[in-house]
């Protein structure tokens, strides 16, 4: 970009900044390709990383243009920087003190570590608190960033979570060569103990103003028991700090500490990894931040860090009648005691899709997570080998019908079944006056899927090597492709075919599909919808909904593979723009 006419530009809720000289000077290209900056010291020009995200939100919440050309309106902006309201004030001091207070922690296991094994320093490793566990999302606004009758963000929230990501001018020689991925150089997720860091012109920010929120995930307490759908209220709670009848439901289902894992009902609208923009809202995170307020008191006692870092010795150690091999074992135990997990670990080895409900693995120690994921490698591999047909196949997915025999299936004992509505849509093809006429019916289509469950089908497709979504899902690889091998081979089994209802053609119906859609429009091609019960052979990403939307059966209300109409095109505005609640969201 011509960093002569512009430093700041707006792409949906991003903003790319690269920060200016102050002093009404103006950056030239060959500003940006030297890496000298000593020029520039600190004192110049006294920003900070908390003071570039404070100018964007400046330009946001004041509708300006979308393109700020002029150096001197940022000038304007460090020279009479807008005095921040009380609540912004409270929100920072209190998002600091949290920051702080989880830093005091890590320093106090720290020198309890140093104290109990004084160990050398060269093989020191400091346990250290991952920074999405330091703040709780639920004392964030609730809504949209951009929503008129609700606070923005501030910068330290947008800190707080994830937010805000930076390169330094000095991170590469060129500034083609910074912003080229290839180079191996990329931005940083900065948190909020980065807000002071000092910052040079020629720095880049990418800040995301209207980050996507799950809000969702704060209705939970994910560290209490799952029971009778009332959990966290009358079942049992697994956080020891937690002693209020009136707490949110809970969603363990099983726990075990020694193993290493827990199993929760995942609610639907959240995801299990933090996204681009939102570092908090989360499993992962959700959990692991039940796992550090267990363990605040354990640390500050002293118990936490000394069971942390001690392993117990062999019951048999006096017993052996070889002292070469006693040696061994117990420089071995040595060595291993002085690698140290964090204070707080979470991994998850099994993944579900943010709209999906249902059981999910994770991970509290890293033993755990290598032993699961090895079993569903087991588990793929094993179907993969023993699925038949061979990659490179050209029968039709209409005409693929093997029954898996017993020694296919996976000696792992991982089982996954997931139930789902799908969206039945009779065949159509065009008339010879250019109608379209209906060739097909909902009976023939239903009928097609109770072919699939009676016969054991196994239904495979090949997804196309791809970090965009959709994802591009082919019963067969086309030929003449680069790199065939990558296309990975997904397959699944129709279990059961339920109950089927139809959402066109009478008032229950209609009703019906307002209530499925919500937010979104119904397809004109959907007649009716009908449940299903899926077993996945293979754990691919987007693999239920791809593999079913390339038969003619998307998944209701899932907009990327053609169950819904999203609010924003033309059809929903023509069909459904008047006659739906904007507010009603998906069942």
């Amino acid at each position: 970009s011509n960093l002569d006419d512009k430093h700041i530009t707006f792409a949906d809720h991003v903003a790319h900044v690269i920060v200016p000289h102050t002093n009404d000077k103006q950056i030239t290209k060959d500003d940006c390709n030297r890496r000298d900056v000593s020029a520039l010291d600190e004192k110049e020009l006294g920003l900070n990383c908390e003071k570039i995200v404070q100018w964007v939100l400046y330009h946001t919440q004041n509708k300006t243009s979308q393109s700020i050309s002029q150096s001197n309106s940022f000038d304007h902006f460090i020279g009479a920087c807008e005095s921040e309201n009380s609540t912004s004030i409270l929100q920072r001091a209190r998002i600091c003190d949290e920051w702080n207070y989880c830093e005091r922690m890590s320093e106090i296991s720290i020198h309890r570590t140093e104290v109990s094994e004084r160990r050398d320093e060269n093989s020191r490793q400091y346990d250290i608190l991952d920074p999405a566990y330091r703040h709780d999302p639920a004392l964030l606004p609730q809504r949209s960033n951009m929503d008129d009758n609700e606070r923005h963000l501030n910068a330290a929230e947008l800190f707080a979570l994830g937010s805000v990501w930076y390169l330094p001018h000095s991170a590469s020689t060129s500034i083609v060569d910074r912003f080229d991925p290839s180079s191996g150089v990329k931005p940083q997720r900065l948190n909020v103990g980065d807000m002071n860091r000092t910052v040079f012109w020629g720095d880049y920010f990418r800040i995301h103003f209207n980050p996507r929120r799950f809000t969702e995930t704060n209705r939970f307490d994910w560290g209490s028991k799952f029971e009778d759908g009332h959990a966290g209220r009358s079942g049992q709670s697994f956080n020891k700090n937690s002693d209020d009848v009136n707490a949110k439901p809970g969603l363990v289902v099983a726990r075990d500490d020694d193993a290493g894992y827990l199993v929760i009902n995942k609610p639907p609208n959240v995801p299990v990894h933090p996204t681009v923009d939102n570092l908090l809202e989360n499993v992962a995170t959700s959990i692991g931040r039940c796992l550090w307020n267990e363990r605040k008191d354990a640390i500050l006692t002293g118990e936490y860090a000394f069971n942390h870092t001690t392993t117990k010795p062999r019951e048999d150690a006096h017993s052996s009648s070889n002292s070469t091999i006693q040696y061994a074992q117990n420089s071995k135990t040595k060595r291993r005691r002085q690698k140290k997990e964090p204070l707080v670990y979470v991994a998850t080895p099994q993944r579900l899709d943010q709209n999906t409900s249902g059981l999910l693995v994770v991970a509290s120690k890293k033993s755990f997570a290598a032993y699961f994921a090895k079993l569903l490698r087991t588990k793929t591999s094993g179907q993969l080998i023993s699925g038949g047909a061979g990659r490179n196949s050209t029968t039709d997915i209409e005409d693929i019908s093997f029954t898996l025999a017993s020694k296919s299936k996976s000696p792992c004992g991982v089982h996954k079944s997931y139930r789902c509505l799908v969206c039945i849509m009779p065949k159509t093809k065009l008339s010879e006056d250019s109608g379209t006429v209906h060739t097909g019916s909902v009976k023939t289509e239903v009928e097609r899927l109770r072919k699939y469950q009676t016969k054991g089908t196994l239904i495979r497709h090949f997804l196309e090597p791809s970090i965009r979504a959709p994802k591009r899902f082919l019963s067969t690889i086309p030929a003449g492709v680069d790199d065939a091998e990558s296309w990975a081979e997904c397959l699944l089994k129709i279990a059961k075919v339920g109950d089927v209802c139809t959402v066109v053609g009478n008032a229950p119906s209609d009703s019906l599909a307002r209530d499925l859609w919500g937010m979104h429009g119904k397809p004109n091609e959907t007649c009716a919808v009908a449940e299903l019960e899926i077993e996945l052979l293979t754990g691919r990403t987007h693999q239920i909904r791809g593999q079913l939307a390339a038969m003619n059966f998307p998944l209701v209300g899932d907009v990327q593979y053609g169950g819904a109409v999203p609010s924003s095109s033309t059809l929903w505005q023509k069909n459904y723009g008047n006659k739906q609640n904007p507010d009603r969201e998906i069942q």
